[in-house]
């Protein structure tokens, strides 16, 4: 598990067989970014996690999880960034399931717009599911609403 003291990362899978990255999230400055099932049964994952700008990070090892867990405002810290990777997931899940998408596009606009200044085109692409040249075509199509 990492803390983002500056800069971006992006955690992913990397498909080499079909040659493509699926971006899974993006997280930056002031949070936690970890591949957190791994992290939690300390086994290997499959996820990478990747700085996507200059960035500065803090390692925190399960084991000084464990130590700062037992103390309120440690388990508080924890509790926080397990709910908030929570609630990241079941809304992105949600919105591949249920959105078209342009409603995907338009959402990750209202919700993220500093996004689209930090992350790759062909990054938040994969995250919202579709082909850069899909992305570029909605992006193109909604400029002119």
């Amino acid at each position: 598990m990492y803390y983002i003291l500056k800069g971006g990362v992006r955690l992913y899978y990397d498909l080499a067989e079909k040659d493509k990255e699926v971006s899974m999230y993006f997280r930056f400055e002031n949070t936690f970014i970890s591949c957190y099932t791994s992290f939690l049964t300390q086994t290997p994952s499959r996820q990478i996690i990747r700085a996507i700008e200059d960035s500065q990070l803090v390692r925190i090892s399960y084991d000084s999880a464990q130590v700062l867990m037992k103390y309120r405002v440690g388990e508080k810290i924890f509790r926080q960034n397990a709910e908030e990777l929570f609630i990241i997931k079941e809304r992105r899940e949600e919105s591949l399931l249920l959105e078209s998408p342009d409603e995907r596009y338009l959402n990750l606009v209202k919700t993220n717009p500093d996004w689209f200044q930090r992350i790759p085109q062909h990054q938040i692409a994969s995250y919202l599911g579709m082909s850069p040249e899909t992305l570029s075509r909605i992006k193109k199509r909604n400029l002119l609403i």
